[in-house]
């Protein structure tokens, strides 16, 4: 005689409780139908307003690549200079924060340093070297001092040329660093720091010289070694 099945309840519902449970459900869902619904339109509007902004952010800034890229042959053409600069500004303020805008700042700068113009240069460097963009990148921000210091010296403010130089002195390397040394040197003699220009001097002489340099290094520390104090008249 075969065994008896033992048999244990399942868990399963029975008609009426599902008919109960769905229909708590759809009155929880009437109940709250009016904010599920501005959810789902809020939703859709947000994704809908960054899909229509990235949208244009990608269409303003190919545009701005594109009107870059139309001024690029003037840019390296001396009779085409001024005009360059007008629509380097031009393109600078209509599509201000995108990359080719912050080509266009470097352009100008150059430009302006290049047609004779150092003060308008000068404040345009200092626009580029207070940029955030320059100052988290090591290589643009020793670029944009090292043409600032040029536009100081170009006006004759050798202490400030100087002062805007010797950061990059312990920074740069190699040949670089070399003609960095001799141009704070002269900097300094213009601005009558002589302890400075003599301390360059010394460690050009450090480095591996070049040998036709020798000389006339040797002869700029002869000149900045400090003279005998006056003697006072009887």
């Amino acid at each position: 005689m075969p065994k008896p099945v033992a048999r244990r309840r399942g868990l399963t519902l029975d008609e009426a409780e599902v008919r109960t449970l769905a229909q708590r459900g759809l009155d929880l869902l009437q109940k709250y139908q009016k904010w599920v619904i501005l959810g789902a339109v809020a939703v859709t509007v947000v994704a809908a307003a960054w899909g229509l902004t990235s949208y244009f952010h990608q269409r303003r800034t190919l545009e701005a690549a594109d009107a870059l890229a139309r001024l690029r042959p003037q840019l390296s053409d001396p009779g085409a200079a001024a005009e360059a600069v007008k629509q380097l500004e031009q393109l600078i303020r209509t599509y201000a924060g995108t990359d080719a805008a912050f080509e266009a700042e470097i352009f100008r700068a150059h430009l302006l340093f290049q047609t004779g113009k150092f003060e308008e240069a000068l404040q345009a460097y200092q626009g580029l070297a207070a940029n955030p963009r320059v100052q988290g990148d090591a290589g643009l921000k020793a670029l944009v001092a090292e043409s600032l210091s040029y536009c100081q010296e170009a006006l004759g403010k050798w202490a400030e040329a100087a002062a805007t130089l010797k950061p990059l002195l312990e920074q740069a390397g190699g040949a670089y660093r070399g003609e960095l040394l001799r141009r704070y040197a002269r900097l300094a003699e213009k601005a009558g720091q002589p302890t400075e220009a003599r301390q360059a001097w010394e460690k050009l002489l450090e480095r591996p010289p070049v040998p036709a340099l020798v000389p006339y290094i040797k002869e700029k520390l002869a000149a900045a070694e400090p003279g005998p104090p006056p003697q006072s008249s009887p």
